[in-house]
């Protein structure tokens, strides 16, 4: 699998103002100095990924409703977004730090928010499964041994939609990391069993 901007659209490369970037990040940091909920400011900063995606990316994705090859690779999540899952399923989260960091044993499994093919808790899926997605054939995740072209929250695709994404996904975790003093990331099959 090869994780690459060299091969974007280039219509992706939508230039988003730093003054607009500035927005939005200050917003995200008014409403954590304010004392909002962390499960409203992570629902606002994904409506911010969910608005640059749909805008910039996916169009050029070519995943679709059912096709769920991604489910089966490690997904970091931190504690915030665990919480956020655990509140919409009812389900128990493990926040003991013994596992933060390290590679899920259990990693290459289906994720267990996958149900039939489908994602259970889409509405609120964590910011690494917003911003992942395949710009070639299907056929290639579902292959697993060939490489292709992949977008992911940890790569930068030049100043544009990949970059502010990025930053919104940073900046809610850190501010929110600072505000309540902790900050883990583990895989998600390592929150929940």
């Amino acid at each position: 699998m090869i994780i690459s901007s060299d091969r974007v659209p280039p219509e992706i490369i939508h230039s988003y103002s730093q003054e607009q970037g500035r927005r939005w990040l200050n917003l995200i940091r008014d409403m954590v100095e304010r004392g909002a909920l962390t499960s409203a400011v992570l629902k606002k900063a994904f409506s911010i990924v969910d608005q640059i995606w749909e805008k910039d990316i996916a169009k050029h994705i070519t995943c679709k409703r059912g096709c769920s090859h991604c489910c089966t690779i490690p997904v970091a999540i931190t504690n915030f977004e665990a919480q956020l899952l655990a509140s919409h399923t009812r389900r128990t989260a493990d926040y003991s730090e013994e596992t933060c960091l390290t590679p899920s044993e259990n990693a290459e499994a289906p994720c267990v928010f996958l149900k039939n093919n489908e994602c259970s808790v889409y509405e609120v899926r964590p910011f690494v499964c917003r911003a992942f997605g395949s710009f070639e054939d299907p056929k290639y995740c579902e292959e697993g041994s060939s490489d292709h072209y992949l977008t992911r929250l940890e790569i930068p695709l030049r100043p544009g939609a990949g970059t502010i994404i990025n930053w919104v996904a940073f900046i809610t975790m850190t501010e929110l990391g600072k505000r309540e003093n902790d900050l883990q990331v583990k895989d998600i099959r390592q929150f929940f069993k």
